[in-house]
């Protein structure tokens, strides 16, 4: 048996005097993530009116959502392991694609069989678009992945805040929620033009994953553990996500405008928490940071136990946002700098556990909402906030050093 090291690939990156062609995939991966964003959020903001129109329950529609997180974590996780053999850049077209397809499928569906056909197309290509997005800046600039992993999620959030506002602005007035997933097919197609333009070259043999490599990296505990605490994050955020817009029109009575703009304002606050955190410097640790950040996410939605009414309820959301923002981006960070090589495989099991949570969150949320109080289902909402606080710190500081792994073949 010999044994090799495998380097990390940096895919696309240059020299210093060559920096130029880094900027055009960088730049598709952050519009990508913009696109993502969009697409993630249309479906929670048109929540109550989708419902409406095909006759069902708001819980039954909130399913959609799941369905396109299902195909998620499908496609990140294939997503990641392919790309550590064939390369990103066919996957990204693909994804385009798929999420195109997806889009336009439900901007003409006649009903909600169609509507989840759909959703799982736009998951499917949203997942691989989001991971490989991700993976390839975190590839570009591995000497600066906090700045630009939080500049990622600072783009993600500008999407996440535009969709629902504009929603907000014109759902009101008589607009169509369909015309809004045509819009998106076309951002895929855009899409597709810039990822076939841009250089971002196969990984060479020794960085290309096979089945030893994959066992060796799924039965690290510290990969399990940063996966169960992003999955818990996730749960949660997903939580505010989906329902937000739904709790605030049914609970507290809050005009149909403002109920939808709590997306707005949640991804608002949330991409000022990312644009801060992407000023921590490097050498700053990643742990005593995400654990404060999910201490503060836990009491905001803990004190939605006492909120008045729709003001002070919109309020602590925004609030939540803020709170959480760093943590997402934190933990990739965190997982990218423990397990270098193979960056798409282990970034694309971390992203597609953590997904999970988007899957299970309105089935989770449904049963609270039958079971408890309404004022009492948000602070339920935190409980795995405070799971993932335990996971993070099971995490030993010694582990969070990058390294690079030994590969037997």
């Amino acid at each position: 048996m010999r044994r090799r090291v495998c380097t990390q690939v940096v895919e696309g990156a240059r020299p210093a005097s060559q920096s130029r062609s880094r900027k055009l995939p960088a730049s598709a991966a952050l519009l990508g993530l913009f696109v993502f964003a969009v697409s993630v959020n249309a479906m929670p903001a048109a929540l109550l009116r989708a419902a409406d129109e095909f006759e069902v329950g708001i819980g039954a529609m909130a399913q959609a959502t799941a369905v396109q997180f299902a195909g998620f974590v499908v496609a990140a996780i294939v997503g990641g392991v392919l790309s550590d053999r064939l390369g990103k850049k066919h996957l990204l077209q693909a994804a385009c694609v798929l999420l195109l397809v997806g889009a336009i499928i439900v901007s003409v569906a006649p009903g909600l069989r169609h509507a989840f056909l759909g959703a799982g197309l736009m998951g499917i290509g949203g997942g691989a678009l989001e991971c490989l997005s991700t993976t390839l800046l975190s590839d570009l600039f591995s000497d600066r992945r906090k700045f630009f992993l939080n500049l990622s999620q600072v783009v993600f959030c500008t999407g996440a805040v535009s969709g629902p506002f504009l929603m907000g602005l014109v759902l009101p007035v008589g607009v169509s929620w369909r015309y809004f997933f045509g819009g998106i097919a076309a951002m895929g197609a855009v899409l597709f033009v810039l990822f076939s333009v841009s250089q971002i070259p196969r990984p060479p043999h020794e960085e290309r994953i096979h089945f030893d490599a994959l066992v060796r990296i799924v039965r690290r505990p510290a990969l399990m553990l940063s996966c169960a605490a992003l999955f818990g994050y996730v749960l949660t955020e997903s939580a505010i996500v989906i329902y937000s817009n739904a709790y605030l029109q049914t609970e507290h009575q809050a005009p149909e405008r403002w109920a939808i703009y709590s997306l707005s304002l949640f991804w608002f606050s949330m991409g000022i928490g990312r644009f801060l955190c992407a000023l921590i410097p490097e050498r700053i640790a990643y742990r005593p940071v995400i654990v404060g950040l999910l201490f503060l996410t836990t009491v905001t939605l803990v004190l939605q136990n006492w909120a008045s009414g729709w003001v002070a309820s919109l309020v602590l959301f925004a609030l939540s946002g803020l709170a959480c923002s760093g943590i997402w981006p934190l933990i990739i960070g965190m997982t990218a700098s423990v397990h270098a090589g193979y960056s798409g495989t282990v970034l694309g099991i971390t992203i597609a556990v953590g997904a999970l949570g988007c899957v299970v969150a309105p089935t989770v949320m449904n049963t609270f909402f039958s079971h408890l109080p309404p004022v009492a289902v948000y602070p339920a909402a935190s409980l795995p906030l405070v799971f993932s606080l335990v996971f993070i710190l099971w995490l030993k500081p010694s582990r969070q050093r990058s390294r690079t792994p030994s590969v037997t073949s």
